[in-house]
């Protein structure tokens, strides 16, 4: 388990924030004060949140992820979750001063068949302290992290926090639940999608099928998958952007490229769809969620390529495109597009 101390902000409430909160705090460390109302903490609330989702400004409280009609919890494959409380804890019994948080506050249960194992990590921070609660979620919160690569797509987990590191301020107390709320939450990942951002169809005023929307013939489309993907490539340490996690610089799995398919049809109704097989593809290198389609001939700058003039073009994930954790899309996913005629000067 990654140790961290409470009083290190996590990149999702800002860094910059936090530095300057640092700033002014210099010299007061991470102690909250001691007037804490007398009787138990109360756990107000405890659960899921999209840690890619912006925070909400407005009341500084999670958003958390709410349950479907069936009441089961579907969560983003990149969720952390979060435990608010009314009023301080005993801090000794959920970190160390030097070392950070003690191990053994929560576990969060994968499948067996996930590839890689979860990089668990957790973070008390004093939200209700006189300076530091403008910048965190209202109350003192406790946040466990699955890892930095997320959760394994398309499969059911739990997180369960353990309930005898959870005293209130006076060290003896057990934290109480308000009424719904527990220790532990039962979650399933949503399955690994993908957004293939070809421009709008337009519905045809005759009833038949869309019409596809028109692009430019230097036009590259995005392909956005909502868990990380693997690039199957393994550059130097020192080459790895550094917003991106480890997973995502280790050839455990093969490239995601080759399950991308570009074809173009030209001719209309009576042209053969024809493998476009020098379409450039790659992965942003600081996003490892997101791939680039570009036309042929596009150079390193992103220029330079063009798609055939008046062509269909369609992008297809197949079914075998995976995540990190080796969790398949699992049916194929197409987006097509008209590539307009070049205009004649």
């Amino acid at each position: 388990m990654n140790q961290e101390r409470s009083c290190r902000f996590d990149s999702r409430w800002g860094r910059a924030i936090a530095l300057g909160a640092l700033a002014l705090g210099a010299g007061m460390g991470c102690e909250p004060s001691n007037s804490v109302p007398a009787g138990a903490a109360v756990m107000l609330s405890f659960g899921a949140v999209d840690a890619t989702a912006p925070l909400n400004m407005v009341d500084m409280a999670p958003a958390y992820v709410a349950p479907d009609a069936t009441g089961a919890l579907v969560i983003p494959a990149r969720s952390e979750f979060i435990a608010i409380f009314d009023r301080l804890l005993d801090p000794d019994l959920l970190e160390d001063p030097a070392m950070g948080p003690l191990p053994g506050l929560a576990t969060v249960t994968p499948p067996a068949t996930a590839a890689l194992p979860l990089d668990v990590s957790t973070i008390y921070s004093p939200g209700g302290d006189s300076m530091f609660h403008i910048f965190l979620p209202q109350g003192p919160s406790f946040t466990v992290n699955p890892g930095a690569c997320g959760l394994p797509s398309g499969t059911a987990g739990t997180v369960q926090l353990t309930a005898a590191h959870f005293v209130s301020h006076d060290g003896t107390t057990p934290v109480t639940l308000a009424p719904g709320v527990a220790f532990a939450i039962a979650y399933q990942v949503q399955p690994l999608d993908v957004t293939i951002g070809v421009p709008p169809a337009t519905a045809d005023p005759l009833g038949g099928p869309d019409v596809p929307g028109m692009a430019a013939p230097d036009t590259s489309i995005t392909l956005s998958f909502n868990a990380l993907t693997p690039p199957g490539t393994s550059p130097m340490p020192d080459a790895v952007p550094p917003m991106l996690p480890p997973c995502t610089a280790l050839p455990m799995l093969a490239s995601l490229a080759p399950h991308i398919h570009v074809v173009a049809t030209v001719g209309g109704a009576t042209g053969v769809p024809t493998p476009v097989a020098d379409a450039v593809i790659s992965q942003n290198p600081m996003d490892a969620t997101q791939w680039t389609v570009a036309p042929p001939g596009t150079g390193a700058d992103g220029t330079g390529g063009a798609w055939p003039a008046d062509a269909l073009v369609t992008i297809t994930v197949d079914a075998g495109a995976v995540d990190v954790f080796n969790q398949p899309l699992g049916l194929d996913k197409s987006g097509s597009f008209v590539v307009a005629k070049a205009v004649t000067p």
